[in-house]
């Protein structure tokens, strides 16, 4: 039970930490709410899940009357290693491949973590979703995302 206290208390507290930092954010003259509103919108939401997540937890916990045990199997400790050098690549390769060409990567990446095999899926989730993002938050919310390097720079101001 302490385990996940900690968890979610560690949770909680880095989505506070990075909401007071997004109040620093500049305002601007042209939107009221300024750059800073879809991130704490976003933490304020992460932060109250992470707090009811925690609080049904520790409930359920103390309704069952069992001490929990922890116990990480082989197979789990090899899906969070892939999870994280999926992430970890997508950061490295982003600034120079550009949004549209690395978001493929973290989509397939994750998708073969939840069990999708299937190659077609791969590509079609992969490529629409890429794209979809990329409209939505480059064109229709106006977020900066990373272009890329050289020609991929180019190519991608006709995207978005």
């Amino acid at each position: 039970m302490i385990e996940q206290i900690i968890v979610h208390a560690v949770i909680f507290f880095g989505m506070l930490f990075l909401y007071v930092t997004s109040l620093s954010l500049p305002a601007t003259t042209i939107d009221p709410l300024g750059s800073a509103w879809w991130p704490q919108i976003v933490l304020t939401l992460g932060m109250a899940l992470t707090a009811i997540s925690g609080f049904l937890s520790v409930k359920k916990q103390l309704a069952s009357g069992k001490k929990a045990e922890v116990k990480i199997t082989k197979k789990e400790a090899i899906s969070i290693g892939i999870s994280s050098g999926v992430l970890i690549l997508t950061l490295l390769l982003i600034g120079r491949l550009g949004f549209v060409l690395t978001i493929p990567i973290l989509i397939s990446g994750f998708m073969f973590q939840l069990g999708c095999r299937k190659p077609l899926s791969f590509i079609l989730a992969s490529v629409i979703g890429s794209f979809a993002f990329a409209i939505v938050f480059g064109r229709f919310m106006e977020v900066s995302l990373p272009r890329g390097e050289g020609i991929l720079r180019f190519l991608s101001f006709y995207l978005y």
